[in-house]
């Protein structure tokens, strides 16, 4: 029988994460789109204020829902402890959001084998959902913080956007009036960039499908064809959508306020009858973002800054430029940097 800790009110971990996804269906049947909107924000992703590190998967999602129902703008967050730390103070009555972390530990055994006598050593994954109270700093007082910069090209094609999905070496094809992700023959087909309605729609139309890209079996190979039943579709495209999320608040778009109301509605129906699917598809989602990302780094080309100088007079592939990076840093080279071409 499985065991969850108790949080300080002495509910049940699992239970306030359900109520909690079960909010967000709320805000989905009572806001068509409006969950999505909330990934417009300019600032990007939230992040821990202390450690830098940005929130993933579902506290991602979680936290600019909060952030863009609550009106915050900045993208940090801190823990109670955390604001005592950097010397301020959270204000009189505000409320502390909850976000979650979901580990495995593992733990071993040593058992006896009934046949030969052999003792063999047991490896259990046992999984661990723990649960953190957070405050926006907005939410503080006494804390001096900048906002990050936007990252948001204003050319009707985005040079980053353009060289970020062209890094990642999927095949994608330009035309026609419709757009999708053909897993039989593997490529991406897209109408032509000036017959959407502006550039943000044309992108987070691309990096939904891109998304798709990566459930092809030679990449993630996610399964497509069990478990969901009829919401096999509907778990796919909410996989899609977040990974669209992900990828656009990465490169400084705003993604569209609002999305058809018939993919909303297959959500809404298949998270009713499994709350725990946003949890599933927001980690699918993050997974499939980081092999985008990865790609794109990987097939990237790269060159070597010494102290503001370039020091290499050639495109390299990543590996060969932090080989050449390193070799400077052994030397003694302050400042060393690789910066994509």
């Amino acid at each position: 029988m499985k065991k969850y800790r108790k949080n300080a009110n002495g509910n049940n971990i699992k239970d306030t994460l359900h109520d909690l996804v079960q909010l967000m269906i709320d805000e989905m049947e009572n806001g068509t789109g409006e969950w999505v909107k909330s990934w417009s924000a300019p600032n990007g992703f939230p992040q821990n204020m202390v450690s830098k590190k940005h929130y993933r998967g579902f506290n991602s999602i979680h936290l600019s829902m909060v952030a863009s129902r609550k009106g915050y703008v900045a993208p940090y967050w801190l823990t109670f402890n955390q604001v005592k730390e950097l010397g301020g103070m959270v204000k009189k009555g505000e409320k502390s959001t909850d976000i979650f972390f979901y580990k495995f530990l593992d733990k071993s055994e040593t058992i006896k084998d009934e046949e030969t006598g052999e003792e063999l050593v047991n490896l259990k994954h046992i999984p661990l959902l723990r649960m953190y109270k957070v405050f926006n700093i907005e939410q503080t007082e006494g804390i001096e913080y900048e906002l990050p910069e936007p990252n948001i090209n204003n050319n009707e094609r985005y040079i980053n956007a353009e060289d970020f999905i062209q890094s990642t070496k999927a095949d994608i094809r330009y035309g026609g009036d419709r757009a999708f992700y053909r897993p039989s023959d593997d490529f991406i087909q897209v109408p032509e960039i000036q017959f959407f309605t502006d550039s943000d729609n044309y992108y987070a139309t691309l990096l939904h499908e891109l998304t798709h890209w990566t459930g092809h079996d030679t990449r993630l190979d996610r399964d497509k064809h069990s478990r969901w039943g009829d919401n096999t579709y509907a778990f796919e495209e909410l996989i899609a959508e977040l990974g669209a999320v992900f990828l656009c608040s990465h490169l400084g778009i705003s993604i569209e306020k609002n999305r058809h109301p018939e993919y909303l509605q297959s959500w809404v129906r298949s998270l009713r009858e499994d709350p725990q699917i946003l949890w599933r598809a927001a980690s699918k989602a993050q997974e499939a973002f980081d092999y985008i990302v990865k790609a794109a780094e990987d097939n990237s080309k790269y060159t070597v800054w010494v102290g503001g100088t370039e020091v290499t007079d050639q495109y390299l592939d990543k590996s060969k430029a932090e080989e050449i990076a390193q070799s400077y840093i052994a030397n003694g080279y302050d400042d060393v940097q690789i910066a994509v071409a």
